[in-house]
């Protein structure tokens, strides 16, 4: 008797493809992940994904679409009053957030910019335009009893108060989820901030500066004393290397045609090319956090929070300033302390400047969760990791404007 073969339905199958898929792509990365990988995961022949896919970016862009749809978030509920909606509407954005498969997609969105901006920019728009029920929502408590968004564009409106409740790229830069009461904490908080504005009455407790040290030593296995300069430059030129092509792309040989260093000597002075990672970042990391803000003069609060948040925007946007994020993104898991305190770096290079203008104008001093704040509204959390477009100074101006509104009192009752 003959025995007909199991035909499998094509969505069926395409599906079954996109399932294995997301996992290769979330274990191996964008790069790591090959089409024969996912051949041999969901037991079909390689033609059989060129059926469906033309390429693995375009595999990789289905997946990651369709992935995050799951995530979509439940609109704001109009029968409840506007902070308990909105609220609830953050409460599970910050907790889709977390979940890792949503976290890791994400994550290789950022990291796919470099070899393929058009479709990292495209899927970030893609989770931009997520938001825009919550935007919807936003415009209209404008007709009734709360004040208009005060010139801030609706859609970046819901994006920030998304970003400050996920705490933008602080994640990514391998500060763990909390558990659920801490994300509660975190959605709150953000409700607060953007219905009251910064008043730091009952926020999240003021912390010191964080102290993590020196992160690199003044010279590192002195066993071969290179003259102050050759070594500064071999720093330079290794950090470059690093920051261009990640861990695995820099090249040591490369590395010692430039500086005229010999491979020997470079293993005397860091051991490995691990230590001289760790040391270069290390150094930089050191360096960015010596350069200090300017304490901005304006006539008003407002006025002050919107130049400094210019100039924290305007170095973020700085090619040296995305590439450092972008490579402890994603070596993240081989130098997580250094991840860390980069973030925290940043943070507190903001704290005196902040403290400065709250104590001038409010008599009071900012909270930790108010200086994370700003610098995620600043920086418009990862938007300008996933996005090609360049800002001019209009536009830089507009977005710190919206920056400064928010932290004064941007949606409250008039």
């Amino acid at each position: 008797m003959k025995v007909s073969k199991k035909r499998f339905d094509p969505a069926e199958k395409r599906q079954k493809i996109m399932r294995h898929a997301a996992g290769q792509f979330l274990r191996h990365g964008y790069e790591g992940c090959t089409m024969d990988l996912v051949a041999a995961k969901a037991k079909v022949g390689k033609q059989a994904i060129y059926e469906f896919f033309e390429s693995k970016e375009h595999l990789f862009a289905e997946v990651t679409r369709a992935r995050l749809a799951e995530f979509r978030i439940t609109a704001p509920r109009r029968d409840l009053p506007a902070r308990e909606a909105i609220e609830r509407y953050l409460i599970e954005t910050v907790d889709k957030a977390a979940d890792p498969t949503a976290s890791g997609l994400l994550r290789l969105n950022i990291l796919i910019f470099r070899q393929h901006p058009a479709l990292a920019a495209e899927l970030h728009d893609g989770r931009r335009r997520g938001a825009s029920e919550l935007a919807a929502y936003l415009v209209s408590l404008g007709e009734g009893e709360y004040a208009s968004l005060r010139g801030i564009d609706p859609l970046n409106f819901a994006t920030r108060m998304a970003g400050v409740a996920t705490e933008g790229v602080r994640h990514f830069l391998g500060v763990p989820w909390q558990g659920e009461e801490e994300r509660q904490a975190s959605a709150r908080f953000s409700v607060r901030l953007f219905f009251d504005g910064c008043s730091c009455d009952g926020a999240r407790p003021d912390l010191s500066a964080h102290s993590h040290g020196p992160l690199s030593p003044v010279r590192p296995y002195a066993v071969t004393r290179l003259p102050e300069s050759r070594f500064d430059g071999l720093c330079v030129k290794a950090l470059a290397g690093f920051l261009d092509h990640g861990f695995d792309g820099m090249s040591l040989d490369l590395l010692v045609a430039e500086t005229g260093v010999s491979r020997a000597t470079i293993y005397r002075q860091f051991g490995n090319k691990d230590g001289l990672f760790h040391y270069v970042l290390g150094r930089e990391i050191d360096r960015r956090a010596a350069v200090t803000w300017r304490t901005p003069r304006a006539s008003d609060f407002t006025s002050e929070l919107e130049v400094l948040a210019a100039d924290v925007l305007a170095e973020h946007l700085s090619s040296p300033s995305i590439a450092m994020y972008r490579l402890l993104i994603r070596e993240v898991k081989r130098v997580p302390a250094l991840a860390v305190a980069y973030y925290d770096s940043q943070i507190d290079r903001l704290r005196e400047p902040l403290s400065d203008i709250f104590a001038r104008h409010r008599n009071i001093r900012p909270c930790e969760g108010c200086v994370r704040a700003f610098h995620t509204l600043a920086t418009f959390g990862v938007r300008f990791l996933t996005s090609p477009a360049s800002l001019d100074s209009a536009g830089i101006a507009q977005l710190s404007r919206e920056t400064a509104r928010i932290m004064a009192r941007p949606i409250a009752v008039d």
